[in-house]
């Protein structure tokens, strides 16, 4: 029998569940939603205790190199050499992890960047002179901030220096197009801004303009409602001179809750001495 023709010859399994109870079936169901709740659950906590101690090792770094600092002024070469041989450290790693702590000593703003990844600060401090690293700690150099900085990989990061600094004239070309890109969106926010004020402005004019008006209609019909009360007699004049009453005291109350608050605002505005 060939391979071929065996598997064609295996009988299927027998997989009928219909014999299976209801109650058993749920049990498996839950049974195995149970399991993966708690998979995910240890996972997540996983993930944050590892998350913890890779944060932890930055930090170590960074105190090894203070250590490794203080030691190096206080022991001579000689010594020196020795410890760093009884703590199984090569000078070279002794020397990257002191720059990097004497720079971030000097730079606090650099600090964040190696808490994130020591190796993304070690790249920035051994590729670019100090001045540079505090124009990128400052914010100064458009393409390559600590934000796009803590967006890039090792790799990359050590790829952008190296572009930044081999090819000049193509990064000012990009970091004028960075700003302006900014600068642009500065004054469109400032056109929009300046677009809101005028309207609410015509709508403050509009809206004073209508209160005039209604204030002088009310005062056409105050007039015409003189003449109409000369006709009445002293019981209709008497309900109607109520209704005025009542009218125009509800109608005082509002206007000095308005006047009052354009006062306030005035004021708040410097437009009252």
């Amino acid at each position: 029998m060939t391979e071929t023709a065996a598997v064609y010859d295996i009988e299927p399994a027998n997989t009928d569940l219909a014999g299976v109870p209801a109650a058993a079936m749920a049990g498996v169901v839950e049974s195995g939603a149970t399991e993966l709740i708690r998979r995910d659950a240890r996972i997540a906590i996983l993930t944050e205790e590892t998350r913890g101690l890779l944060h932890q090792a930055v930090m170590t770094h960074f105190e090894i190199g203070k250590r490794l600092l203080e030691m190096r002024e206080l022991a001579e070469e000689k010594r020196w050499l020795a410890s760093l041989d009884e703590l199984g450290i090569q000078p070279l790693w002794a020397q990257r992890h002191m720059q990097v702590a004497r720079k971030i000593e000097a730079m606090p703003k650099l600090r964040d960047l190696a808490e994130q990844s020591f190796h993304k600060a070690l790249a920035l401090i051994q590729s670019t002179d100090d001045a540079t690293l505090e124009e990128i700690t400052a914010g100064d150099v458009p393409l390559l901030t600590l934000e796009r900085v803590d967006g890039m990989s090792v790799r990359e990061l050590k790829k952008e220096i190296k572009r930044l600094t081999d090819d000049k004239d193509q990064v000012v070309q990009e970091e004028t197009q960075v700003l302006q890109a900014e600068i642009d969106n500065l004054v469109k926010e400032r056109d929009g801004l300046q677009a809101e004020h005028q309207s609410d402005a015509k709508t403050a004019h509009d809206t004073a303009r209508e209160l005039r008006a209604t204030v002088q209609t009310l005062a056409n019909q105050a007039r015409a409602l003189s003449a109409q009360i000369a006709h009445l007699s002293e019981h209709d004049a008497m309900m109607v001179k109520d209704a005025l009453e009542s009218s125009v005291s509800s109608g005082s109350i509002l206007l000095k809750e308005t006047w009052q608050a354009w006062m306030d605002r005035s004021l708040e505005l410097g437009l009252e001495d």
